[in-house]
């Protein structure tokens, strides 16, 4: 009976470009499906709201297939489709070549039709575990924003609702109508 042994975070940086994004969760290598359409779209919108509230004078804003190894012990490397990280933490993690061995503060992900909703909310837990303070799991189907913090409940935000950057000490404010329409 033939086993396969777990990747390493090592084994992760060294694969071939295959055209396709991956992550790693806990040895697993994790192949992700293109997106899309709307969640291309979105992406766009994100990046153009934050630009346009200066979050990038705050913080550095990382975008699409930057990995961040969240835990020293774990080999788990992550690439949410947006993160930042302010700027006081910052402390030449941004001139890394390799995966960021530091959390975001904020991590924003956008709901792809592939997603299994078992395997979110194990990101969600790895994302939380490692240290992330805030998460943004956008659906375009329903035009919500869930909002998993360390320090408060779970709050879905809909049309009417402003996504701020809550405990992060940092200024912004998105409509979530913005993100949508």
């Amino acid at each position: 009976m033939a086993t396969t042994r777990a990747l390493t975070v090592d084994d992760l940086w060294e694969l071939d470009d295959d055209g396709c994004r991956h992550e790693l969760i806990r040895g697993e290598l994790v192949t992700m499906a293109p997106t899309g359409g709307v969640h291309g779209e979105l992406l766009y919108r994100l990046v153009a709201l934050l630009a346009s509230q200066q979050v990038h004078e705050q913080g550095r804003v990382f975008v699409g297939d930057t990995g961040f190894r969240l835990s020293q012990e774990e080999e788990t490397v992550l690439a949410p489709d947006i993160a930042i990280i302010r700027n006081e933490r910052l402390t030449g993690a941004e001139r890394i070549t390799g995966f960021i061995p530091l959390a975001p503060d904020l991590v924003i992900e956008i709901l792809s039709p592939s997603d299994r909703v078992g395997r979110v909310n194990e990101k969600i837990a790895l994302y939380l575990d490692g240290g992330v303070q805030t998460i943004w799991i956008v659906d375009p189907d329903r035009r919500t924003v869930t909002e998993h913090a360390i320090d408060r409940p779970d709050q879905l935000l809909q049309s009417g609702d402003v996504l701020t950057a809550g405990n992060l000490s940092m200024s912004f404010q998105i409509r979530i109508e913005e993100i949508f329409d």
